[in-house]
Parts: structure tokens; sequence; C-alpha cells
């Protein structure tokens, strides 16, 4: 994802994909995106600006939230985007509420509908209209 285009909007984000990272598949592009949320704010989300005993990701794809909550997954390019993701919690010293160690702050990974993902989806499809009736 393009560093330059990244955008932070009431706890959104929203990033470009390159040329060649749109062809990825949608579980992959959705497990990446997760991770550069927790590499581009994870000082933040670890506490030390914000005081958080716990905080949510939500992501409308099922096969991630799984592999993400089951610690793998039968892909192979997904369980190395699930390792990603697990060093970059580590990283910041964040922990997986479904994790036996637990950090001083814990992270709850959860799935969200698509109806309910309203302002995600508007972001991801570069309708900005639509994000703002919903902010």
């Amino acid at each position: 994802m393009k560093k330059s285009k990244k955008i932070m909007t009431f706890g959104y984000v929203r990033g470009l994909w390159s040329k060649d990272e749109m062809d990825m598949k949608i579980h992959i592009k959705e497990g990446l995106a997760l991770w550069a949320v927790i590499r581009a704010f994870g000082a933040e989300l670890k506490g030390r600006k914000m005081k958080l005993k716990q905080f949510t990701l939500r992501s409308d794809n099922k096969v991630l939230i799984d592999g993400i909550n089951r610690g793998r997954s039968k892909q192979e390019d997904m369980n190395i985007v699930i390792r990603m993701i697990f060093n970059a919690l580590m990283d910041f010293q964040l922990s997986l509420s479904t994790w036996r160690v637990t950090a001083k702050t814990q992270v709850k990974v959860i799935y969200i509908g698509t109806k309910e993902n309203v302002m995600a989806d508007a972001l991801s499809r570069d309708d900005l209209q639509t994000f703002r009736n919903y902010a």
C-alpha cells in the first residue's frame, strides 16, 4: 500500500493499492490492510498516547478473521499475512484477546457484516460522499 496515499478519518484508514497489489486475493489485501493499520498506529494503540486496555479491529472478511483468531489458515499465503499481523502486534506489545499470554493492551479482532460496514466500504470504493453522510 502506498504510504503517501494513506489518510485517517474518524478511526478509519484509507490507502490505495499499487497496480501489482490490485490482483491479490481479497483476503490477502484485507489482511495487509489490517497489518498496515497496526504498523501505522501501533504506538497509539499500544497505549503510549491513549490509555486503552482493549480495542477492536473489524473486517468484513471471514477468512481473515477466522485465520487470525485460529492463528493459522489452510492457505500458505494467508499464513504469511497472519504471521505479519502477529509480529506487528508483538512489536507494539499488544496481544490478541484469544492469546493465553496477555499484554497491557489487548486486541479483539471481529467480523463485521457488509451491511454494517458501510463507511469502510465507501472509503475503499473512493465514495467519500457516502462516507461523509455516515460520519
